[in-house]
């Protein structure tokens, strides 16, 4: 869906196969597939000027994270060739996505068609 509001970057890619790493971890990035994620506090902790207790729920938004123009040059445009891309879309530590090498996997072959 992405591709088709960037003809450009679409045609980039068919003319370049070689930047489909860069270009799945864009698409990632761009339209991220989990939006948020729920997490419990589980002892007191200081964030930014907040203090959370035990048992509050906090949403960490990554579709937000992935947009951070303090992170990424020129956020809401699409770029193929962006490098480096630290997006959020599969989370980070240990709690990130196990599905990720597969997920990546099938974006490559999809795209590769």
């Amino acid at each position: 869906m992405a591709l088709s509001c960037y003809p450009d970057q679409f045609e980039d890619l068919r003319n370049d196969l070689s930047i489909m790493p860069l270009a799945i971890e864009e698409l990632l990035r761009y339209d991220s597939p989990v939006m948020s994620l729920g997490r419990v506090v589980k002892q007191e902790v200081e964030l930014g000027d907040k203090t959370l207790a035990p048992g509050e729920r906090v949403f960490a938004m990554l579709v937000a994270a992935n947009r951070d123009p303090k992170v990424f040059e020129n956020p809401n445009q699409l770029n193929l060739r962006r490098n480096p891309n630290p997006h959020m879309a599969f989370g980070k530590g240990p709690h990130h996505c196990m599905g990720m090498p597969l997920a990546r996997d099938e974006g490559s072959i999809v795209m590769s068609q």
